[in-house]
């Protein structure tokens, strides 16, 4: 599936998956939603994450803009 931003940037998209917590939710984001002090539900799927060399999640940073803004 290939998708457009802007008329500008061109990208293939290989999959969808669920970022929410419930029981379709992905299980890299059950595990990233899951950690201590870090446990905010996923509003969309622009947020990111620190994950140290030993696997130890380190920051989370959500999203600042809704996923419908201009």
């Amino acid at each position: 599936k290939s998708c457009s931003i802007d008329n500008r940037a061109e990208f293939d998209q290989f999959a969808e998956m669920h970022v929410k917590k419930g029981p379709e939710q992905h299980p890299l984001f059950a595990w990233l939603t899951s950690q201590p002090s870090l446990t905010d539900d996923v509003k969309w799927n622009f947020n990111k994450w620190l994950v140290g060399k030993n696997g130890e999640l380190i920051a989370r940073w959500p999203s600042k803009v809704e996923p419908d803004a201009p």
